[in-house]
């Protein structure tokens, strides 16, 4: 049965479907999960979101309307206890500002060393939100990586463009430099965009808001990767692109 304005949307829109995780959800089965989306040669583009109010935090998926049965099925099928409903994309309030996180370097992955303790910290900066107040983390999952080897020394990926010119490209030769990436290439993976977005009457309490998230974040942090803040548009986090 067809919902409201779905005879008329095209295959290619983005459709929004809530999630509703069982308590006993586990970091394996949610690695899981996204291991299979990131092994199919054809996966669909997924969106990913936890939106938080006051009332509580909600977990949105979206995809393109012709994705979003089998996107449905395999969440519920591969995470035991997991319901996914419709949700109405008029429900998701906007956002008013928005920051873009990025990673001191990508040849290298986030390793929290207590992974349940980042997750509650973030969770708790979440639920930080008063009336009126929204905070959004939204994850919009790109192109997909099969594994792969690394048969040469890693690149310095933050190397400065004036030093690329006086001394080329240079290998990067910190510790564990080439373990840590043959581990990141060993596996199936997303290139991914990272958004925060918030809602709050004053400047300073947005401001409050986006930094406590951005901390939360950084306990996940491992040695050599740092979580930095970049401002990014409103739009990219109101009104992402279905693709």
């Amino acid at each position: 049965m067809n919902e409201p304005g779905e005879t008329t949307a095209s295959a290619g829109s983005l459709r929004w479907q809530q999630l509703f995780w069982p308590q006993s959800l586990t970091e394996a089965t949610a690695f899981g999960l996204l291991r299979y989306f990131a092994a199919r040669t054809h996966a669909p583009q997924l969106i990913l979101e936890a939106r938080a109010d006051v009332t509580g935090v909600e977990y949105l998926i979206g995809s393109q309307l012709r994705h979003r049965a089998a996107v449905r099925r395999a969440v519920e099928q591969l995470v035991d206890g997991a319901i996914v409903t419709s949700f109405d994309a008029a429900d998701r309030n906007h956002v008013t500002t928005a920051r873009r996180v990025q990673l001191s370097t990508n040849l290298r992955q986030l390793e929290p060393v207590d992974a349940v303790a980042s997750q509650r910290s973030i969770l708790h900066a979440l639920t930080a939100v008063g009336t009126g107040e929204q905070l959004t983390i939204q994850i919009v999952l790109g192109p997909r990586h099969h594994p792969q080897s690394s048969s040469r020394q890693p690149v310095r990926d933050n190397q400065a463009i004036v030093s690329k010119l006086l001394h080329g490209v240079l290998t990067d030769t910190l510790p564990g430099a080439s373990q840590a990436a043959a581990h990141k290439l060993g596996q199936h993976a997303f290139t991914a965009a990272v958004r925060l977005g918030v809602q709050a009457a004053t400047a300073e309490r947005r401001k409050v808001l986006l930094t406590g998230l951005a901390a939360a974040i950084g306990t996940a942090e491992s040695p050599d990767v740092r979580v930095m803040l970049r401002p990014e548009k409103s739009d990219r986090v109101n009104t992402p692109r279905a693709s």
